[in-house]
């Protein structure tokens, strides 16, 4: 039977911050079962501890035979799953190998795989907490619960939220931002435009750079805002839906592409001129001066 490194002297481990995942520990089992492993502290056949101490500076020596493969698991000092490593091997160069592809000699950030929360974090320097996360996106973040943060530097967090593309973040529950810089938050809401934000509830934002806010408000054009309840006009630059429901969409107020007003008069949606603003004024009681 023979021995070699599992993880070598010069192995080390680091939170996102580079700092060291001091006095946390590892968990060894054989590949696939809930055998522990008992590893060794050196070549003399001294035994690790099963849960082999991390020390001060995120490192252990962890000795085993090459005649298994090995889940490995890596806990803070706090307890909480730091890093896992599914069907890992030696490797016969003092490093550490997962499906025969030899790992670098520190680990940052986390990297989860297959372990009993469901967390997934296979981006560089990416981090995945809570359950059922998926951190894959480089310097990506996923928390909560079922929440994927697959964009470059996205985050994702709350209850099924996802941050598809690049510095997107998703917050709530069911909200989705699926564009570059783009921000959803609240319920079952989307953004799907460059730098768009949609909030609220429903809401979506599928222009660049828009913002959809309240209940199944749409702005769909460049630069254009909705507000309000399930607005009829998502072209407009402003809108402020009364809509009833989805099937019942509805302006009271709005500012169209060309830059005129449009107001409720006489239950219509009218296009405001000079005349019809007198009319208004003196129908309130007003006049003008």
């Amino acid at each position: 039977m023979s021995y070699g490194y599992l993880l070598s002297p010069s192995f080390q481990f680091m939170n996102i911050d580079g700092r060291p995942i001091s006095n946390g520990h590892l968990e060894v089992f054989l590949h696939n079962t809930d055998t522990k492993y008992i590893t060794k502290a050196d070549f003399d056949g001294t035994d690790n501890p099963f849960k082999v101490p991390l020390n001060s500076k995120g490192m252990a020596v962890v000795i085993a035979s090459g005649d298994f493969s090995y889940d490995v698991f890596c806990y803070d000092r706090f307890g909480n799953l730091f890093w896992s490593g599914s069907n890992v091997t030696i490797d016969g160069a003092g490093g550490l190998a997962i499906d025969g592809a030899e790992l670098p000699m520190r680990i940052v950030g986390g990297k989860i795989t297959n372990n009993g929360k469901g967390l997934t974090c296979t981006g560089e320097n990416a981090w995945a907490e809570g359950g059922q996360t998926t951190a894959s996106g480089a310097n990506a973040h996923a928390e909560g619960g079922q929440t994927t943060a697959s964009g470059e530097h996205s985050h994702s967090e709350g209850f099924r939220t996802n941050a598809s593309s690049g510095y997107s973040h998703a917050e709530g529950a069911g909200s989705e931002a699926t564009n570059s810089a783009s921000h959803a938050e609240g319920q079952d809401t989307t953004a799907s435009g460059q730098a768009s934000h949609a909030e609220g509830r429903d809401s979506e934002a599928s222009g660049n750079y828009s913002h959809a806010s309240g209940r199944g408000t749409r702005a769909t054009n460049e630069g254009s805002h909705a507000v309000g309840r399930w607005n009829d006009d998502g072209d407009a630059f402003f809108v402020v839906g009364d809509g009833t429901n989805k099937n019942q969409r509805h302006d009271a107020f709005k500012i169209d592409r060309n830059g005129e007003m449009w107001l409720m008069l006489n239950n219509s949606l009218t296009k405001m001129t000079i005349d019809n603003l007198v009319d208004l004024i003196n129908a309130r009681g007003n006049n003008l001066t």
